[in-house]
């Protein structure tokens, strides 16, 4: 009975009637996943300390000639110290907010203190670290798995404790913020027991193990372009039925994106010895490949700008042109629309494929272009490649050029679209017009 439901219904009835009744509900679930979300909000949170080192060190290492010669190099000792106490006291203490940021939002999830649960978070995180030999550098990036997993954990024994009541309860007459802090005094002591038996008295590392166990999946996603294209692929798709690919994608990824950036800054910081150690982190996609958004619908926008006959066509790039050069492409999704639309589907995964490679291939030819600190997102891309790529001229080039290659890979399909547009308009004016004749008559 259902395929003959389904029998004469064109490509976007179906895909329709699957992204309801199949997708939607899956992406629903996975979205809306307590710990997921948590971790997401959690390393959200981060993003503006990560800007804020970034912003620090592309200061210090703004080239003067090309000779080697940066900006710290006229600074004195004194003012470098004091620039890289912010570098270090923000992207370099990442893990640190993280903690705090994931179990602070799980906590809330759970109609907990949000604060109190921050701060349990931060002290799992920290009884993996040997306080005899801590050092701020301790807390970069590399730390970030042990975060997610003693925030997470950190809180779901705070809700235990407070469910089976193993707390102190304080009399009605003692102020709701003293008795608060009395409240928790049980499960902050078990969690410093726990975790300080396994590091302590086993002598397990968690840091070491999340490392070593997640380094293959690390070198996978930021490391090879097969993560490249594994992520453009999972973002577009998910896109091109209406669901936000980023943030589906962004929170199974961006802890390893985080991870990677703060390395490159801190290879690029220590005088780029060796390789660098991740070619693709976020930063490779957002100035080379997503520029005008996911989808790197910059090209769509231009063609629609220039070539436009329909009316559609016409309205909707021109309100998508400046939210475009600042990366924001919502009304371009869901405008044209490119959603459930089969001709533009097609260049919304292939033009970021194309990019991505071509990308890839002037890195390579350039040979010193590398991506390590984290630009704010709506900067035009020729700027944001520049400061992400360490100050970088060659790194212009790159959004440059891939921004010409997505015109063109958009060009055929949005003339063929545009133009059945136009005809669907011009039919509906002439419809609208005999009924009008009709009614005069």
């Amino acid at each position: 009975m259902e395929n003959s439901k389904n029998t004469g219904k064109t490509f976007k009835e179906k895909a329709t009637l699957w992204m309801d009744n199949t997708l939607s509900p899956i992406m629903q679930k996975l979205a809306s996943q307590r710990h997921l979300i948590a971790i997401r909000n959690g390393i959200v949170a981060t993003i503006p300390f990560v800007i804020v080192g970034s912003m620090v060190l592309i200061v210090l290492n703004f080239p003067l000639d090309g000779d080697g010669k940066y900006l710290k190099d006229l600074m004195a000792p004194q003012v470098v110290n004091f620039f890289l106490a912010i570098y270090k006291y923000s992207m370099g203490a990442m893990g640190l907010y993280a903690a705090f940021g994931i179990a602070a939002h799980l906590g809330k999830s759970y109609g907990l203190g949000s604060i109190i649960s921050g701060m349990m978070g931060v002290f799992a995180y920290l009884m993996w670290f040997d306080y005899a030999t801590l050092t701020i550098d301790a807390f970069g990036g590399a730390t970030i798995f042990n975060a997610m997993v003693s925030g997470i954990l950190a809180v779901e024994i705070y809700k235990i404790f407070v469910k089976l009541k193993i707390t102190l309860r304080m009399p009605p007459q003692v102020p709701g913020a003293i008795a608060e802090s009395f409240q928790v005094l049980t499960p902050i002591l078990f969690i410093g027991l726990l975790f300080g038996s396994f590091r302590y008295l086993l002598g397990f590392d968690l840091n070491n193990f999340l490392a070593t166990t997640l380094a293959p999946l690390q070198n996978v996603l930021t490391g090879g372009f097969g993560g490249v294209v594994l992520i453009i692929v999972l973002v577009t798709f998910f896109w091109s039925f209406g669901i936000h690919g980023v943030s589906i994608v962004g929170s199974v990824v961006r802890p390893f994106w985080q991870a990677a950036i703060e390395a490159n800054a801190e290879w690029f910081q220590g005088g780029m010895e060796g390789d660098v150690p991740y070619m693709f982190p976020e930063q490779f996609l957002q100035w080379a490949v997503w520029i005008g958004g996911s989808g790197a619908t910059i090209g769509l926008v231009l063609v629609g700008v220039m070539m436009s006959k329909s009316k559609q066509g016409q309205a909707v790039s021109r309100t998508s042109f400046i939210p475009a050069l600042f990366n924001i492409n919502e009304t371009a999704i869901f405008g044209y629309p490119i959603m459930l639309t089969p001709i533009l589907m097609i260049p919304f995964m292939l033009a970021p494929l194309t990019m991505a490679l071509i990308a890839w291939g002037m890195m390579v030819i350039f040979g010193d272009v590398f991506w390590v600190f984290v630009a704010p997102w709506t900067l035009p891309a020729p700027i944001g490649a520049f400061f992400a790529a360490g100050s970088n001229w060659k790194a212009i080039m790159i959004p440059l050029v891939t921004t010409i290659v997505s015109f063109f890979i958009y060009l055929p399909f949005y003339k063929k679209w545009d133009k059945d547009t136009f005809a669907l308009e011009l039919e509906a004016e002439k419809q609208e017009k005999m009924v009008k004749s009709k009614g005069g008559a």
